[in-house]
């Protein structure tokens, strides 16, 4: 993530989040067409939506969704809505447009 993004994010959450939450707040996701996939840490699970608002207000995703654990027969994630409505999204990959 870059820098100025993670300043900006931290800012938004100074008020609701402590010094520790604020340390807290994950760089690393994963960005599928306009919607944001982020693992939160344990100790932030009960602000993850106030967390999530900051991240799509910032970054200017559509939705904002937390990467689950993946399992199953077809090993299929398992991934929450955060932040937004949409859950689908168009992924362009090497020219292919993947829905």
């Amino acid at each position: 993530m870059e820098q100025r993004h993670l300043r900006a994010i931290r800012e938004m959450l100074s008020d609701e989040l402590d010094e520790c939450e604020l340390g807290l707040i994950p760089t690393r996701y994963e960005l599928v067409g306009d919607i944001l996939l982020v693992s939160v840490p344990a100790a932030l699970q009960p602000k993850r939506h106030i967390v999530a608002a900051a991240f799509q207000s910032v970054l200017g995703v559509a939705s904002v969704m937390e990467k689950r654990i993946v399992e199953g027969e077809y090993r299929i994630p398992a991934h929450e809505l955060l932040a937004g409505r949409r859950t689908t999204t168009i992924h362009n990959e090497n020219g292919i447009l993947y829905s």
